[in-house]
């Protein structure tokens, strides 16, 4: 009889803590916080803090692709955020010289069409992260246009300053790039094809030549009316962002001076995309 009352028992608390548990009898173990609202209009230019400490710049575009960079040239890939009130996938950190590199998984919620919030889980700990949209510019963004452009990658190991020429071409705002080195050992070309009216860009650019230290630029841009790098002077500045690898190329007016020799030892990094 004793028995029987203590398995009798051992049932009920079973089924109550089923009765709690929306997954009762599934493996499933996602921490995906629930939520209602959405989905919400993400697509423009970002603001990421990881670590306590607040990023650059980013970009969301409509297919939910997030890409942001540090003030050292860091690149952060975030999972798809399409504007759904949860998300979940892999953040990739690209740190500029390889170290520290690596991706974990993310989950997090979108919370109004200004605010995104979730944690990363690398091995050391979950991480809480943010974003809040960013205006680079004042006014809206527009293609640039002539060869009074210089174009460099931040911290690139062989410091190449390519001379560009931009030409607006398709709808919106969109553009070609053409140009090389100084060596004359590195052309590129490509594309940045605006989505919308908003400052997100899609990039396809390509490097080719003996003097190249990267084979492409694909992912997002955006253009602002300030150096993100080196506090240069007035006028529109681009960032081109690659989505798979520590690459971000800026391209400058060159009556702003034009970008300095960008060396990874020449300079005190903060870099606040550390897992």
């Amino acid at each position: 009889m004793f028995r029987k009352l203590v398995l009798s028992l051992l049932l009920l608390f079973f089924l109550a803590i089923c009765a709690m548990s929306i997954n009762c009898g599934s493996s499933s173990n996602s921490t995906i916080t629930s939520c209602t609202g959405g989905p919400y209009d993400v697509v423009g230019d970002w603001n990421l803090t990881l670590n306590s400490s607040a990023g650059e710049a980013g970009v969301i575009n409509t297919a939910g692709s997030a890409l942001f960079f540090d003030s050292a040239g860091d690149v952060v890939v975030g999972p798809t955020i399409t504007g759904s009130c949860s998300f979940s996938g892999t953040m990739t950190i690209y740190v500029i010289g390889g170290v520290g590199s690596g991706g974990a998984s993310t989950t997090g919620n979108v919370n109004s069409a200004t605010s995104i919030t979730g944690t990363v889980n690398p091995s050391s700990g979950s991480i809480a992260f943010s974003a809040a949209p960013i205006s680079p510019l004042s006014g809206a963004p527009a293609a640039l246009s002539g060869s009074e452009y210089l174009g460099v990658i931040e911290a690139d190991p062989g410091a190449n300053i390519w001379e560009l020429t931009f030409t607006p071409t398709g709808t919106g705002q969109s553009m070609t790039v053409s140009g090389t080195n100084t060596a004359d050992t590195c052309t590129v070309s490509g594309t940045l094809t605006q989505e919308g009216s908003n400052n997100v860009f899609d990039t396809a650019i390509a490097f080719s030549g003996s003097g190249c230290s990267f084979a492409n630029i694909d992912g997002l841009a955006l253009e602002s009316n300030s150096d993100y790098f080196e506090g240069g002077g007035a006028g529109t500045y681009l960032y081109a962002i690659s989505s798979s690898s520590a690459a971000v190329l800026e391209v400058s007016p060159t009556e702003a001076g034009g970008p300095a020799m960008r060396r990874p030892e020449s300079r005190s990094f903060k870099r606040p995309f550390r897992f």
